[in-house]
């Protein structure tokens, strides 16, 4: 089913070892076609599995194109596997310390003005806070406006492995 809604996870900690599992029933498709369908912050312990993010042709008629299709900011924990995203400015958006996140086995493609995945440089009351611990595997990340992968400013272990990451402008 398609869905004109949003998800936003916003304060929630789950205990470490016990995810929060979020995912389409097996078999089913779920699609968000929203302008900003999903964003996790402050939270932990959270795994997104099997969706489909977009802003769709109509979504963007009516809502002037979508901005992020993943927004994360100052999480633990955060697993997104096997979903589709497309039709934003940004696919997947690191906002303010955004480390200690996975992104497997998911495709991200045609985003409309900027980057697959980015992450930004982030400093506040210029302080510097450099992303960590960020993983992505076995992904395809093509066809964005400018980059499948965007680091901008300091970042401790940062993996991508196994992608594959082309026609990009």
């Amino acid at each position: 089913a398609a869905y004109n809604a949003a998800l936003h996870i916003d304060k929630l900690v789950i205990p470490s070892g016990n995810p929060l599992v979020i995912m389409a029933y097996p078999g089913e498709q779920v699609i968000f076609d929203n302008t900003y369908p999903i964003a996790v912050t402050d939270s932990a312990n959270i795994l997104l599995d099997g969706f489909i993010i977009t802003c769709s042709q109509q979504c963007r008629a009516e809502k002037g194109g979508g901005m992020k299709g993943i927004d994360l900011a100052n999480n633990d924990n955060i697993i997104i596997q096997n979903v589709e995203i497309t039709g934003f400015r940004w696919g997947i958006h690191g906002s303010f310390h955004w480390g200690k996140t996975t992104i497997k086995k998911s495709v991200v493609h045609d985003q409309a003005t900027e980057h697959g995945i980015y992450s930004p440089a982030n400093s506040y009351n210029n302080v510097q806070y450099e992303q960590e611990d960020i993983t992505v595997e076995d992904s395809l990340l093509y066809r964005n406006r400018r980059t499948g992968y965007q680091n901008n400013g300091p970042a401790k272990r940062l993996k991508l492995i196994n992608n594959i990451i082309h026609s990009n402008a």
